[in-house]
C-alpha cells in the first residue's frame, strides 16, 4: 500500500511539474516609452525642472548611463569620481547621464543640491527598458554613438580606471 501511495505521489508531482512548465507564461517585455528605430534602447527621462529628454537625444555621443539612489552607499562613494569624469569630458563626445531611483525625485534633488554635484540627473519618465537589467545599484552602462550597450558595471565604478577607459575607447570605434 505504501509503495502504491509513493508511486501515486511521484506521478502526481511529475504531472503538476509538467503542467506548470507547459502553462508557464512568457515574461512581460518592458516597453520603453519612446521608440526610435535608429537608437535601439530609447526611453524618456525628466529633469528637476520637468524638462523631458530621451536617451536617443544623445545619439552620436558616447553615453555613460548611471543608475543611483541617494540612500545607496556605493553610489555616494563613486559620485565624486563621476563628477570628475563629467567635468573632464564636458563638451566632448562623451555625455554623463544619471538616473535617480529614489522613492521620490525631491529626495534626489535635495541630495544633489547638498552635495553640489553638477552632472545631469533625471528620473525615469515611464519604464526603463528591459535591456537595462538593474539588479543592483549603482549600475553603469557605456553606450556607443549608435545606442548599443558596450559594457556594464555593477557596483561602484572607478571612472578613471584603465579598464573603464578601455571600454570608452571601444565605444568610439
Amino acid at each position: 500500500m505504501k509503495r502504491i501511495l509513493a508511486i501515486g505521489i511521484t506521478f502526481l508531482t511529475l504531472g503538476l511539474t509538467a503542467f506548470s512548465l507547459v502553462n508557464e507564461k512568457e515574461p512581460k517585455e518592458i516597453k520603453s516609452s519612446i521608440v526610435n528605430e535608429d537608437y535601439p534602447i530609447d526611453f524618456s527621462l525628466e529633469d528637476k525642472d520637468g524638462n523631458k529628454i530621451s536617451l536617443s537625444d544623445y545619439q552620436g555621443k558616447i553615453v555613460v548611463l548611471n543608475f543611483w539612489a541617494s540612500w545607496c552607499g556605493p553610489c555616494k562613494y563613486e559620485m565624486p569620481d563621476l563628477q570628475k569624469f563629467h567635468d573632464a569630458n564636458k563638451g566632448g563626445d562623451i555625455s554623463v547621464v544619471t538616473v535617480a531611483l529614489d522613492r521620490t525625485f525631491n529626495t534626489s534633488i535635495n541630495f544633489m543640491n547638498v552635495q553640489k554635484y553638477t552632472f545631469p540627473y533625471f528620473k525615469p519618465d515611464g519604464k526603463v527598458p528591459s535591456e537595462f537589467s538593474i539588479s543592483a545599484i549603482p549600475m553603469t552602462y557605456i553606450i556607443d554613438k549608435e545606442g548599443n550597450i558596450i559594457s556594464t558595471y555593477e557596483g561602484a565604478t572607478d571612472f578613471g580606471a584603465r579598464y573603464f577607459q578601455k571600454d570608452i575607447e571601444l565605444a568610439r570605434k
